[in-house]
């Protein structure tokens, strides 16, 4: 027999001995009374906990690796009926959380050949459905080890809520009250997605604990979802992403209707997806009509520039959200083209011009007449033009038609960096520098200091994503000090990052990374990615290698620099030449004949830039006749060159 003793003050005796530290919630028999009751119990036993009363007087609170334990940011993915990915505010920076003390049914591997538990797809879909795209406000409650335990990569639980709508805050009445958060995880333990995990005695559970076991309560007795007895309703999908005639013998169904409803499932670039049509069952590639996108990194392939950011804006605006398509065409590959809404019919948002208006795409000429949206997508993009954004910030905007009719005023010398360092040499004719003729630099490290000396050198939990901006610890033998870098590789050992600031490259353990203050995100990178200007690139492997790179760095590092900027190459690297003194970096380093000339690069060289060219020759001539390093056994350079 199980009951509740009540005093005559009307003190419940199990709320008494939980707020003298005398005795200790027991989940199983709690059920028997009524959830505000253990709700007053567990807020009870909870305070005694953190004043560490009697049986709690070796009780250690949590030490969470998350920055903060109360954030708010954007839903971007659903990754399970447990699992969702959030971008913080304001950083913009991922992070995985799950619910906590919620196990849904657990989605398959189809690498691995196993399959999906009953309802775990409509686990997830009903958490898609929810939260994807709304701002959701989270509370970090407590942290578990990962499948490897590995203690420094761990999994985050929270508990998550939606915040209220404009549209539902606008509804309510004056005198009404306010309009409350929901509880993610306790919605989806009332349809009946998902169970309560039964914690031991002294693991930390959800703050939310019994609203949990009552949802879950309620879902059983209505036999709701995957307490219902019945079969899980999941569907065969018709895969059409890899099978370029399969998809072809589709087009046809698909091109039915001028429009079709659809979800983004993934997002492979800025203007390519993959996305699954409902009414045709199938899933198929799907490329913004008319746009070319930076493509991301692939695994044999780095970032082409905005690449990684392209992907990211696409990935926030409209990954796994309900979308409009119309598919105008298709290539042989398979890959369906047209455009793409966000949006009731009423109020869509074309993704094309909202990508170019961002700077993240161009118009792709050879395709741009074949989509109905031709015209709108050439505003969009004009606007990214006037605007200089991202793809466009080093890129002249276009002449005005007025401003075409007046005399064309033409460059007649390269632009000039006054005052540079060198702050990391790559090779000797790879290097990055920084701009000192402000104190832009000076302050950024002082505040890096600042902010190391307030934070301490102790890593925390970050989001270990290629591209991702971060802080990162180094010691240039002054004592460690956190820098901003970007991580460019992940493995299971280690973290490759750039710093972005200086330029050079570490492989560091995740413990020395950890998230970057929000104050510190926005300022451009301070390190300049520069080659040397008509000058051949170096083979890493080659004999003189080391020799040149050694020269190189007696010749300019630390000392003052004036650059002179040609242009950019592919790569969008800026060729600049060097000088110390008025003397030529690049000449110097022909005249030792360890570096030669680009003949092809000549090609596009401006009148203007004829002095630097015969400058260059001239020293690689003095280092041929001395028969120096390359030259040593006579003309290296081929024909074709």
């Amino acid at each position: 027999m199980f009951g509740s003793v009540v005093h005559p003050s009307g003190h419940n005796i199990s709320i008494e001995l939980l707020k003298e530290g005398l005795g200790k919630m027991t989940d199983w028999s709690s059920e028997f009374t009524s959830v505000a009751i253990r709700t007053d119990m567990r807020n009870t036993e909870k305070l005694a906990k953190l004043n560490k009363i009697r049986v709690w007087v070796n009780y250690v609170a949590p030490v969470l690796q998350a920055a903060e334990s109360r954030l708010t940011g954007l839903v971007v993915e659903v990754v399970s009926g447990d699992c969702l990915v959030v971008a913080l505010k304001p950083s913009n920076n991922e992070m995985r959380l799950y619910l906590s003390s919620i196990r849904a049914p657990r989605l398959g591997n189809a690498r691995r050949e196993e399959p999906n538990a009953p309802y775990a797809v409509d686990a997830k879909e009903a958490l898609r459905n929810k939260c994807i795209g709304r701002v959701v406000s989270i509370e970090v409650e407590y942290e578990r080890n990962n499948a490897q335990n590995d203690a420094a990569a761990l999994l985050t639980f929270a508990s998550v809520f939606l915040e209220p709508t404009a549209a539902a805050a606008g509804k309510k009445k004056a005198d009404a009250a306010p309009v409350e958060r929901i509880n993610l995880g306790e919605q989806l333990l009332t349809d009946g997605f998902g169970e309560v995990v039964r914690h031991k005695q002294d693991e930390e559970k959800s703050g939310y604990y019994d609203a949990l076991v009552a949802a879950e309560a309620s879902a059983r007795a209505a036999k709701r979802g995957q307490f219902s007895g019945k079969p899980s309703p999941e569907a065969r999908v018709t895969d059409l992403c890899f099978d370029g005639n399969k998809a072809k013998q589709y087009l046809p169904f698909l091109q039915r209707e001028k429009s079709l409803r659809a979800i983004v499932e993934q997002v492979y670039a800025g203007n390519r997806f993959k996305i699954y049509i409902p009414k045709e069952n199938c899933t198929v590639n799907y490329v913004l009509a008319g746009i070319k996108s930076p493509q991301p990194a692939r695994p044999s392939k780095e970032a082409e520039p905005f690449g990684e950011e392209a992907r990211k804006f696409s990935r926030r605006t409209v990954n796994q959200r309900n979308v409009i398509v119309e598919i105008e065409d298709m290539d042989r590959a398979g890959n369906a083209f047209g455009p793409l809404y966000v949006g009731q019919k009423d109020s869509k948002t074309n993704i094309g011009c909202h990508l170019l208006a961002a700077g993240y795409g161009r118009i792709d000429d050879f395709s741009i007449d074949r989509t109905s949206t031709a015209s709108d997508l050439v505003k969009a993009q004009d606007v990214a033009k006037a605007g200089r954004k991202n793809i466009w910030k080093n890129v002249l905007p276009d002449e005005t038609v007025a401003a075409a009719a007046a005399p064309v005023v033409r460059k007649t010398a390269d632009d000039v960096w006054p005052v540079v360092r060198l702050s990391e040499i790559v090779s000797h004719t790879h290097f990055f520098v920084q701009n000192i003729s402000d104190r832009v630099v000076a302050t950024l490290e002082d505040q890096m200091r600042a902010w190391t000396a307030s934070v301490g050198v102790d890593g925390k939990t970050v989001e270990l994503r290629k591209g991702a901006l971060v802080a990162a610890l180094f010691d240039d033998g002054q004592g460690p000090l956190w820098n901003r870098a970007r991580i460019e590789s992940v493995s299971a050992q280690a973290i490759r990052v750039r710093f972005i600031d200086y330029g050079n490259v570490e492989v560091l353990p995740v413990t020395r990374l950890r998230p970057l203050d929000p104050t510190l995100v926005s300022l451009p990178g301070q390190a300049k990615e520069c080659v040397f200007g008509f000058v051949k690139q170096a083979e890493p492997h080659h004999e003189y290698a080391a020799d040149a790179a050694h020269l190189f760095n007696d010749l300019a590092w630390g000392k003052t620099l004036t650059g002179i900027v040609h242009g950019r190459d592919e790569a969008g690297r800026f060729q600049v030449s060097l000088f110390v003194n008025d003397k030529s970096v690049s000449e110097s380093l022909l005249e030792t004949g360890v570096a030669r000339v680009d003949r092809k690069s000549f090609k596009a060289a401006q009148s203007y830039q004829k002095k630097v060219v015969d400058g260059l020759l001239t020293a690689q001539d003095a280092a041929k006749r001395r028969r120096l390093c390359l030259w040593q056994y006579g003309d290296v350079e081929s024909d074709d060159e």
